[in-house]
């Protein structure tokens, strides 16, 4: 649970430092910002998809969480 608020209120800073930099004329920072939040959100959508795996009874196909982690998609 402090887990998701953490990440909430990270990503939460991480919006309002690509608005202010939108703002100030730094596009390409901005969008280089916006990729590496994507990123690590999608990173942290692999562990719970992972944890979900090892521990529901298999309810996941192991191969689907392998090519979204090679993809680096969710």
């Amino acid at each position: 649970m402090i887990k998701k608020v953490w990440n909430f209120f990270e990503k939460l800073g991480c919006v309002r430092a690509v608005d202010s930099l939108a703002r100030q004329g730094f596009h390409e920072e901005a969008e280089v910002l916006m990729l590496t939040m994507l990123i690590k959100e999608a990173d942290i959508k692999l562990e719970r998809m992972d944890e979900k795996y090892y521990n529901d009874d298999k309810k996941y196909d192991k191969k689907s969480v392998e090519f979204f982690r090679k993809a680096r998609m969710c």
